[in-house]
């Protein structure tokens, strides 16, 4: 997604047992959404940093679609005894409540803590969440 954003940058020097070490770039979005983590050895590293620049890397890209984006999260009571059914099961439990975009969790459904009697019956308090 084109555009300027805030962010954080973090340069570590990754200590390993089972292969080389090597020096890890981060950049994060300042909301913590998205992430470009680059790899790269550690003279791969010192080469860059001297003037020798297109050095080879690993990037690992997280949370992409999310960028320039925040979160939204809600809770919403939905009936349900949930004891037994499978996790399809709960899926359609949950997908007439998700509109607008939002993305009900199934392990609330899952997590007694979350379970609700009135008057004999079941509710769950089920988290809701949508990027905007």
């Amino acid at each position: 997604m084109d555009g300027k954003y805030k962010g954080r940058l973090t340069i570590s020097k990754v200590t390993c047992s089972d292969r080389e070490n090597y020096i890890a770039i981060e950049i994060e979005e300042i909301e913590g959404h998205a992430s470009i983590r680059a790899s790269v050895s550690l003279e791969g590293f010192a080469q860059a940093v001297t003037g020798l620049g297109n050095r080879p890397v690993d990037l690992d890209v997280r949370g992409y679609s999310h960028l320039g984006k925040k979160m939204e999260v809600k809770d919403e009571e939905i009936p349900c005894s949930s004891y037994g059914l499978t996790d399809e099961e709960l899926k359609k439990v949950i997908k007439p409540y998700e509109v607008d975009g939002w993305k009900g969790s199934i392990t609330s459904l899952k997590n007694n803590h979350n379970r609700i009697m009135r008057e004999r019956k079941e509710t769950y308090r089920v988290s809701f969440v949508r990027w905007v």
